[in-house]
């Protein structure tokens, strides 16, 4: 009599031990080995290939010791309560933030010389070439009043 011996998938990602991306990178690592059709590596070769990873992971891993606010980002200071007693904390100016702060919000123009992208090239040069004449009356349309709008205009003051 034969049986059949189904052999269930290792899942390594399962156990409490692993890191949320090198858990993940874990899952990838299996399921692209399964679609390729190879063999399944043993435990040795699982814990291998896990340790490589957090290695990977340390070696690449930036530690940022000093803190600075975000200059991109909008802030939002909210005034005290009005019937507040603490008095009012006074604090420095720093001036890299200060600066950091407005060439954040400067145009592109002013921050760069040359446009990064080439959707900046459009509209890098956007003064106009040629100077606006606002008595030119090829490219200023503007409205002005004749006799006959004059009377239109009275008759329909004299209506109301």
């Amino acid at each position: 009599m034969c049986t059949l011996h189904i052999q269930r998938p290792l899942r390594p990602w399962s156990s409490c031990c692993l890191t949320s991306g090198s858990a993940r990178a874990f899952r990838v690592f299996f399921f692209f080995l399964n679609m390729a059709g190879k063999e399944k590596l043993d435990l040795v070769h699982q814990n291998q290939i896990h340790v490589e990873t957090i290695k990977k992971e340390q070696r690449l891993q930036k530690l940022h010791t000093e803190f600075s606010i975000n200059p991109y980002r909008k802030l939002h200071i909210l005034p005290d309560k009005p019937m507040s007693r603490k008095p009012t904390q006074v604090i420095e100016e720093n001036l890299d933030f200060l600066k950091a702060f407005h060439k954040a919000r400067e145009e592109p123009t002013k921050k760069y010389s040359k446009p990064l992208t080439e959707s900046q090239e459009i509209g890098w040069l956007s003064t106009p070439l040629i100077p606006p004449n606002r008595h030119d009356t090829r490219l200023n349309f503007y409205r002005f009043s004749m006799d006959v709008t004059k009377h239109q205009e009275f008759a329909q003051k004299a209506s109301n």
